[in-house]
């Protein structure tokens, strides 16, 4: 396995592979080396985490540089553990030496302090000291020789070469190696094989030992011994395989969650810059709620009761419920209108891609401008250009703004002329009044804003002269006395004025936060040096090819991007750029040579095709490189690889980052593509690790986990019932691997069997077993086959993660016995066993015979009591208060009901034998009994500390998970709501075309576009009431309306709506067209479509009251051009001649029909019927001959894509 990602179960790790390869949007390839290959040992058995090493002998990652910052992340916890370890075990070595000094053994006590408990407490002091981090290995091996000794001394001591011999008993010793063994799995960090070997050595050393010294050391009685000790490494093993998976799977869980946090913060910013594409920030709390649930119904004001009446005649109420609407009154707010005189002869010789490149140059001056002088750019409308100021933020100098802005457009297009030699003007108009602004409509929506001003401020642009703002009288109120005016002619009752000159400088600050650009600056002055270094900054961002996920903090410049300059020309105009190449940039020699090119005003990326960048938009439509939403890889982020292979960039050391920096190499593309593939799973791990850092760095997510110190239940009550319902079938990641439940509860049951196995063959073997403990044993193998059965049927067979719907038998026994309270009892059940195998076999006539048979007896509970550390998943209270129970009742029974035994001497004979023989056996019952209680104390408060340990790291990586899915799914959540956004500017085809290609442009022939008009609209519309509002919630509604049919019908797109206008066109996506069964059938949708607009019109006029809503459209067919344009807004359009005579069919129609040209009424013959209406004079064209909709045909062969 390369990465720790099993192929165990093909269907579901393809399952995993296809979604994660819809989730990347660049380096495909990159997911062999994330999921990991195949291979038979991935068949056959599970990694023991997520990229798990092959070595099963010493559990790591695969990559040093995840298992460097795994144990700089993990050294504080371990290091707490081995403390509390070492300090439980001086406390149990204080009790031990007392045992010893009760013999008044002073020469072995006096071994046993300075050779085991001394190097103990000098453990625990260089534990607080930095000497610990660089040597945790050699400091636990030396604390585990510590423990060793305290055990093995006396066991040296009882050999006959020394005097006083047996004065610590067999009982005693084991009990402590029960404490050493146990101890060296769990507590002291030791790699595996180092943990397996001294724990080895000290078994084998220590039975040695025994069997030198003891008079009854028999072949059985070393056999059994050789079992118990078998039992104890099993437990051991267990317990510390396990934990390493649960910490390192916890680990990758962490640091998974925090770069899912990571892009949720991403996705936020990403999700605010898509809103204020198309609405102002003030709009966007409003429209944030508003794509949660498009179609929650308020209830409508005051005017929606006068307007409706009942649907039924049952309805006895007049309300009814409209759409969510949020439109705002205004006042004062200065409009501006400027249109290009000249660009129907400009565009008359430019290609789609020339036209739109031009287009976007020009109107990305002009955003740029809105932005200095503090305006809101609202729309484009073909060669119309429109923005306000004074809205939807109120400013006092809103006039002047205007005004500023539209000298500066007049400037500013005298420098576009020169720059690409053409010969066009501005002719531009101002309006000062009320405004509604808001949204209107279910799809494509923008921020708009409408009012009776808004029409002035049109004509005062229409009637106004090229190269000069036209501005109205109430206008110029506003002006505050600080230009030139000169008198022009009347229009609509108010005198308007032409713009003259100056009288004084004039200062136009924008009032946002951070956005003093071109503060104090008149337009067409040169630019500050601050607001070229700026602009000169901003480039530069946008130049850079990979998107950097995390931006180190205190740095402007990533290392090894391109190098831009600006330069001023003799009037001062916008920066040129020069790019400087940088041959060590080691981004180049990662993703192969990148040019950069300059056209029509728009700095964009090309790459070569076998780079595989990440695909982005530039310039070209206003947003930075990774603001799409092109850069998401599950549970991995590809960031910037110049940052990532730069330490220096993050500004904190990365362990192992120091290793295989330079990967690319080879011959070939295949060792170049693995090369690269290693390459960036290093990358993925450093970005990681790097937000492991960033959070490490304040607060050690293992030292505090969100848990109550004392009862350890989860601070958050939602989370521990979470825990209580999940904690069986939680899992780590998508990953297959060994700390998943269904692996763990498999493994506990099997170290269950073998220790109930291995303790009942020596407890039948030692005694003679009574009918009641054999029965007892044979109901209990029963039950561990039934739930091993259960375990092994539940890894080979398909149960779904979403337990709450099994329609199988097993799966509902299954559901049911991974719920909270019979998991526990079933558990409870397992981890008693082996106690109580050897509980049930108490009898004082076993150990009358041989005193050593009690021994063994009591050396078999000590293993029994140790397996309750086994089942992590059980909840420790359960746990250590099962041991302690057991243990109490042990003690209860050693107390309470006396056997005789013929004991050994405990400690030096009386010297005057006054003692009699009952006193001396009474004695030495009663040393035996203490021994072994306080013994049993000692193992039982070993059980404690582990299990509290267990418990902690098991609800840990429980709550990481949850907290992963939870921060997973809230991403989503927000990638569906910016990519739902998106599409709402710009179509869903074209929007994956800009991801790739980093701009749009496109002829398309043959479509189809329609032009809706509500021709009485303004004779519904009247300010007077409440500012005109619930006249726009009116229009809203019939809009919303018309975007519902957009469902209906695939190949239909809305471009826009423009007043009461409704404009969509048909045939835009290439793709649907080939697709199509005919190549008209987009032709044949959009008539259909425009029929389904004069029934949704109908049916909306039957819920008003007094007033009928009147539709006119015209339809065209031709050959028309699609772009994306701006930079601060984006905006899809579509211009040609199709558009315009379209336009005009409208315009020129009758109320209730639809009006089509000569050509596409023979285009459409076959399935529909017209009418010839005659010669209607259309501008630009003269006399066209229009026909009119009579109706479909019933003939009409059905070529219809729409959706029921």
């Amino acid at each position: 396995m390369a990465s720790g990602t099993p192929s165990a179960d093909p269907e579901r790790g393809g399952r995993r592979r296809a979604k994660l390869s819809e989730l990347s949007s660049f380096l495909p390839s990159v997911t062999t080396p994330l999921l990991g290959g195949g291979g038979e040992r991935a068949r056959r058995l599970p990694p023991l985490f997520e990229r798990a090493a092959h070595s099963w002998w010493e559990p790591r990652f695969d990559s040093d540089i995840l298992e460097g910052q795994y144990r700089v992340t993990t050294f504080l916890r371990i290091k707490r553990r081995l403390q509390i370890g070492v300090a439980f075990a001086l406390l149990a070595a204080v009790v031990w030496c007392a045992y010893v000094a009760v013999f008044r053994d002073l020469v072995l006590l006096s071994l046993l302090l300075v050779l085991g408990a001394l190097p103990l407490l000098v453990v625990f002091v260089i534990s607080e000291t930095s000497y610990l981090e660089h040597h945790l290995v050699g400091v636990s091996a030396a604390a585990a020789v510590g423990l060793s000794l305290l055990s093995l001394l006396p066991a040296v001591a009882q050999l006959e070469v020394f005097p006083g011999g047996h004065s610590v008993t067999e009982l005693p010793l084991f009990t402590w190696a029960v404490v050493t063994v146990t101890m060296v799995y769990t507590m002291l960090p030791l790699p595996l094989y180092v943990s397996a070997l001294m724990a080895g050595a000290y078994s084998v050393t220590l039975e040695a030992l025994t069997a030198a010294g003891g008079e009854s050391s028999t072949v059985a009685h070393i056999a059994i011994r050789a079992g118990l000790h078998l039992c104890l490494h099993l437990i051991g093993l267990r317990t510390l395989v396990l934990a390493q998976a649960h910490m390192r799977s916890t680990f990758m869980t962490v640091g998974q969650t925090l770069l899912t946090r990571q892009q949720l913060e991403l996705e936020k910013q990403l999700k605010e810059k898509m809103i204020h594409l198309v609405m102002p920030p003030v709009v966007a709390g409003w429209a944030q709620d508003r794509m949660t649930d498009e179609r929650t119904l308020l209830e409508s004001s005051s005017l929606g009761a006068e307007l409706a009446r009942p649907l039924t005649s049952q309805t006895t109420s007049p309300e009814i419920s409209f759409r969510p609407f949020n439109m705002q009154s205004m006042d004062p707010v200065s409009i501006l209108f400027a249109d290009i005189v000249g660009f129907t002869r400009m565009s008359s010789n430019k290609s789609a891609e020339q036209l739109v490149g031009l287009l976007n140059d020009l109107f990305g001056r002009f955003d740029e401008l809105c932005t200095r002088h503090g305006c809101e750019k609202i729309s484009t409308l073909g060669d119309c250009y429109y923005c306000v100021s004074g809205c939807p933020e109120p400013r006092d100098d809103h006039a002047i703004c205007c005004v500023e802005m539209g000298l500066s457009m007049i400037t500013a297009i005298q420098e576009f002329d020169e720059d690409n030699c053409e010969d066009v003007n501005m002719r531009v108009g101002v309006h000062t009044g009320r405004v509604l602004c808001g949204l209107v409509g279910t799809k494509r929506f923008k921020f708009d804003v409408w009012s009776n001003d808004v029409t002035m401020a049109n004509k005062m642009e229409s009637s106004g002269r090229p190269g000069a703002v036209h501005v109205s009288e109430r206008t110029v109120k506003y002006l505050q006395g600080k230009y030139v005016v000169t008198p022009g002619e009347p229009l609509s009752g108010l005198e308007t004025f032409f713009i003259g000159g100056r009288r004084s400088p004039v200062r136009t600050e924008r009032p946002a936060e951070g956005d003093g650009e071109g503060e104090g600056e008149e337009p067409g002055s040169p630019p500050s040096q601050e607001r070229r270094d700026s602009s000169s900054s901003l480039l530069h961002k946008k130049a850079c090819s990979l998107p950097s996920i995390i931006e180190p903090s205190g740095t402007s410049k990533q290392p090894g991007s391109p190098e831009l300059t600006s330069t001023l020309d003799r009037r001062g105009r916008r920066p040129r750029l020069r790019t400087i190449r940088t041959d060590t940039d080691l981004r180049g020699r990662l993703c192969g040579t990148t040019r950069t090119r300059l056209t029509s005003g728009n700095f964009w990326l090309h790459s070569l095709p076998e780079e595989q960048h990440p695909p982005h938009i530039t310039e070209l439509n206003g947003t930075k490189p990774g603001d799409l939403p092109s850069h998401r890889v599950a549970n991995f982020n590809m960031s910037s690889q110049s940052s990532m292979l730069d330490p220096s960039a993050t500004g904190v050391p990365i362990p192992g980052a120091g290793d295989d920096t330079d990967l690319l190499g080879g011959d070939g593309d295949r060792a170049r593509r693995v090369s690269q593939q290693q390459m960036q799973r290093k990358l993925s791990d450093l970005e990681m690790i790097k937000c492991v850092q960033t959070i490490t760095s304040k607060a050690n997510y293992f030292i505090h986990p969100p848990i109550d110190r004392l009862t350890l239940f989860f601070d958050k009550p939602e989370y521990e019932r979470l825990y209580r319902m999940q904690h069986a079938r939680r899992h780590h990641g998508g990953s297959d691997t060994l700390s998943l439940p269904k692996y763990n509860s498999l493994v506990d049951t099997l170290v269950a069997t073998a220790v109930f196995v291995v303790l009942t063959a020596e407890l039948y073997a030692t005694f003679e077993p009574s009918v009641g403990w054999a029965v007892f044993s044979g109901v209990a193998a029963l039950w561990l086959v039934l739930i091993q059965c259960m375990m092994w049927l539940r890894l080979t067979s398909d149960v779904p993660r979403d337990l709450d719907k099994m329609p199988t038998r097993f799966e509902l026994v299954y559901t049911w016995y991974t719920r909270w309270y019979p998991f526990h009892a079933v558990g409870a059940s397992l981890v008693s066993l082996p106690v109580a195998a050897v509980f049930a076999n108490w009898s004082c006539d076993a150990f009358e015979s041989d005193c050593s048979h009690a021994d063994l007896y009591f050396l078999m509970f000590l293993v029994g009591l140790v397996h309750f550390c086994n089942f992590t998943q059980l909840n420790c209270w359960m746990k250590s208060g099962l041991a302690t129970l057991f243990a109490a009742a042990m003690a209860a029974l050693l107390c309470g009901v006396p056997c005789d035994c013929p004991m050994e001497p405990v400690g030096p004979a009386e010297p005057d034998g006054e003692t009699g023989a009952e006193a001396e056996v009474e004695r030495r019952r009663l040393v035996f009994s203490a021994s072994f209680i306080v013994g049993m104390v000692v193992v039982v408060v070993l059980i404690w500390i582990l299990n509290r340990e267990f418990e902690i790291s098991y609800r840990l990586g429980f709550c990481v998970s949850l907290t992963a899915a939870h921060d997973k799914a809230e991403v989503q959540r927000l990638e569906g709501q910016a990519d739902w956004l998106l599409h709402q500017i710009i179509p869903s085809h074209v929007a994956e075309i800009i991801k790739e290609q980093a701009k749009y442009s496109e002829n398309h022939r043959d479509v189809a576009v329609v032009f809706a008009s509500i021709v009485n609209f303004n004779d519904l519309y009247d300010e007077t009431y409440h500012d005109g509002r619930e006249y726009m919630r009116v229009l809203n509604e019939i809009i919303s309306d018309m975007d519902d049919l957009l469902k209906k019908y695939t190949s239909v797109e809305k471009i826009k709506t423009i007043g009461s206008t409704y404009m969509a066109a048909s045939g835009l996506n290439s793709s649907q067209r080939n697709e199509a069964q005919r190549p008209d059938q987009h032709l044949v949708e959009l008539m259909e479509f425009a029929i389904d607009l004069q029934r949704t019109v109908a049916a909306f006029n039957e819920t008003l009251f007094g007033f009928t809503m009147e539709l006119r459209i015209g339809y065209n067919i031709g050959d028309v051009t699609s772009g994306v344009i701006g930079t601060t807004k984006l905006y899809f359009d579509i211009w040609g001649d199709t558009v315009n005579i379209a336009s005009r069919m409208d315009s020129t129609g009758v109320t209730g029909r639809i009006q089509t040209t000569q050509a596409c009424a023979q285009l459409l013959e076959p399935y529909f019927e017209f009418e010839r209406r005659g010669e209607v004079f259309v501008k630009g064209k003269d006399n066209m001959v229009t026909y009119f909709l009579v109706g479909k045909r019933d003939s009409a062969p059905a070529v219809s894509n729409t959706v029921s």
